[in-house]
Order: C-alpha cells, then structure tokens, then sequence
C-alpha cells in the first residue's frame, strides 16, 4: 500500500511572513477592543454592530494567514492583493489627504511622520517579498 506524502512543513521564510502578517492584525484586535470601549459608552448598537464586523474581519485575516502557512496558493496570492490594495490606499491617502507643513516647527513633525509612514509602508511589503522568494515559490507549487 502506498503511504501518502507528509505535509511539507513551510519554510522558514513562510512561517516569518505569517508572523509578519499577523503583527497587524494583532494591532488592529487592540484598536477595536479600544473602539468598542469608546464606543460602549456611547451606543450599544454601534458598538455590538463595530465588534461584529471587526471580529468577523480579523478571523477571515488570520485564517487567510493560516490557510496561506499551510501552503495554499491561493491564500498567497489573496494576502498580496489585500496588501497592495492597502498600500495603494495608503499612498493615495498620504499624497492627497495630508496636509502640508504651515510653520517651520511643523517641519520635524512632519518629517517624523513621513519617517512612520514610510517604515509602516516597508512592514506591510516584506511579508509580501518573503511569500515570493524562489524558496517560498516552491513551497506554494507543491
């Protein structure tokens, strides 16, 4: 009888792209149990209707992070369309919605937050390149 194949386990690089992924997320469960707090002092519709909807996102998000560790392709290539459509919105913001420096103190202000921007913008691509290396591809053509 023949023995099917063990799950391949995923390399490093996938496993450190799932971590990568999910550091956001983690921010984001903080921001909503944060949203929900404010909001609960507020209205309880609002704030059932906040907790559903994030929560409903953030699983779909990190189930798509599981699905994708354990070499879906799919799920792969979902995680990047999500990514690019949420630097895309990013710059777009920055480049159309931020208003420019007024006095010269706002400069280094400014600079900081160009400076934050842009290293948040590095820490939502490098999963995206770890999930797209020659040995990652490999992983996903299994």
């Amino acid at each position: 009888m023949i023995q099917p194949l063990a799950p391949a386990r995923p390399p490093a690089l996938v496993t450190a792209a799932a971590v990568l992924f999910a550091l956001p997320a983690g921010i984001g469960l903080l921001m909503l149990l944060l949203a929900v707090a404010l909001i609960s002092q507020i209205d309880l519709t609002r704030t059932l209707l906040v907790l559903v909807i994030g929560v409903t996102v953030l699983s779909a998000y990190f189930w798509l992070i599981g699905t994708m560790r354990r070499g879906r392709n799919w799920a792969r290539i979902v995680l990047t369309a999500l990514t690019a459509v949420s630097v895309t919105l990013w710059l777009l913001e920055m480049l159309f919605l931020d208003a420019p420096a007024e006095q010269p103190d706002d400069v280094l202000v400014g600079g900081a937050a160009v400076a934050a921007e842009a290293g948040g913008l590095l820490f939502a691509l490098v999963p995206v390149l770890l999930v797209w290396l020659p040995s990652a591809n490999r992983y996903f053509a299994r």
